[in-house]
């Protein structure tokens, strides 16, 4: 199998997020990512296309400098807002029954079901194929070389709100971007958290935390079966500690982030952060950013409560906590209280993406590989030419060769002579 590298980029309610990776025998190797401030695109509609734009153009252009080949076309995951799931069934006529079912037939069927009749306000982004059915047999698995003369294929299919789906695409094109595919940010998680196994034997309620919005997604019996988008993120505590401490948002980001603590023994009197405004010293203790930060997370938890409680009272479930706020320390603790049900807390543990904002954007790399088969040809994101021309370049500079990852590893040690 040849390497595959591909790129995926997430138009989020606060910014770009962008990853490059190379995929090979199922693993992904991260090459690149960027995250790059954007405020045109609020969580839910566009309030600003060409700040998107550019905002896309600039972490593009950071990322192809970095790995010396220019990006072409890229993943695009959107959220799934106004989402729906509806069933499809197709009956399929064998081309030729003397060798039986081919991987041509079962692409024609899975075209079939993209070419259906849906509403309009709706725009089909995923398919899954939940089963075949083959002279009356039942089977998940692709029939192919099966002996037959048709087969039926049940499906299921996920629909988005066409016109953001059509707005956050055209970002990407007018960026000078060609799209390879679309996937929901539900399908993204769920693939890299595992969650349609997970649902298997329990339902899963996921929460990603983002700045402007608080994404639940539900998961049953391997599917997805809807999602929410709420009006509230962590955005508003950062806003609440700018407020109270008067400081810039960048400081009071950090201080949300990395010091507000949900969990532990009561919060400490000593200084944390020091700063300096008009001539006058300033400090901040743990206890203080507390008690500016605890009203608006009680209020949080208490709008998922809300939401999930039902779901929680009927059966049994738990919840998956991730997204960029889930590295606020404690939270997941303090949710699991509040709900009175498992809450796990979810980072994706592959090199260079070891942040829950990228969980989603992770997943939609899986994703596309698991629907490639249903595809003509395969695709990827950047110019091969640059990028074996960077590589036989760095190759002739040091002579080396092949730059495997243990010769990297061997030249920071060793003292050039």
């Amino acid at each position: 199998m040849e390497k595959q590298l591909l790129a995926a980029v997430e138009i989020a309610d606060h910014e770009i997020r962008l990853i490059v990776a190379e995929i090979y025998n199922t693993r992904l190797q991260v090459l690149k990512t960027e995250r790059v401030e954007c405020s045109g695109y609020n969580g839910k509609e566009i309030t600003n296309e060409k700040e998107i734009v550019n905002s896309l153009k600039r972490a593009v252009e950071n990322a192809s400098k970095n790995i010396g080949a220019s990006i072409q076309q890229v993943l695009l995951l959107i959220p799934s807002v106004d989402s729906k799931r509806v069933m499809r069934r197709v009956t399929k006529e064998v081309s030729n029954p003397a060798t039986g079912i081919s991987q041509n037939d079962i692409q024609r069927a899975y075209a079939d079901v993209l070419r259906m009749d849906y509403e309009p306000n709706l725009e089909v982004i995923n398919v899954m194929v939940n089963k075949y059915i083959v002279n009356g047999i039942n089977m998940k698995k692709a029939p192919i070389h099966d002996s037959a003369e048709h087969f039926v294929m049940e499906t299921e299919v996920y629909l988005a709100n066409r016109e953001l789906a059509y707005g956050l695409a055209a970002c990407v094109e007018k960026a000078g971007l060609g799209i390879i595919d679309i996937v929901l940010d539900a399908f993204g998680l769920a693939k890299e958290a595992s969650l349609l196994e997970q649902s298997a034997d329990e339902v899963i309620i996921a929460i990603r935390l983002e700045r402007l919005t608080t994404h639940l997604c539900l998961y049953s019996g391997g599917k997805l079966l809807s999602s929410e988008i709420l009006d509230t993120g962590f955005g508003s505590w950062i806003a609440k500690v700018k407020e109270t401490f008067e400081v810039p948002l960048d400081v009071a980001t950090r201080l949300m982030i990395y010091n507000c603590r949900c969990d532990g023994p009561a919060p400490s009197d000593a200084p944390i952060y020091m700063w300096s405004q008009n001539g006058q010293t300033h400090t901040c203790s743990l206890a203080q950013l507390m008690d500016a930060l605890w009203p608006s997370i009680k209020q949080w938890i208490v709008e998922v409560n809300k939401t999930c409680e039902p779901i929680i009272a009927a059966k049994r479930a738990s919840i998956v906590l991730t997204g960029e706020g889930a590295i606020i320390q404690g939270l997941s603790q303090a949710l699991q209280i509040a709900l009175a049900t498992r809450v796990n807390l979810y980072i994706p543990e592959t090199l260079g993406v070891r942040n829950g904002a990228f969980t989603a954007l992770l997943g939609a790399f899986y994703m596309y590989k698991d629907l490639e088969v249903w595809r003509r040809k395969t695709a990827g994101s950047i110019n091969l030419f640059e990028f074996n021309a960077m590589i036989s370049a760095r190759k002739g500079k040091d002579g080396s060769g092949e730059e495997t990852f243990p010769k990297r590893l061997k030249g920071i040690f060793e003292t050039k002579k």
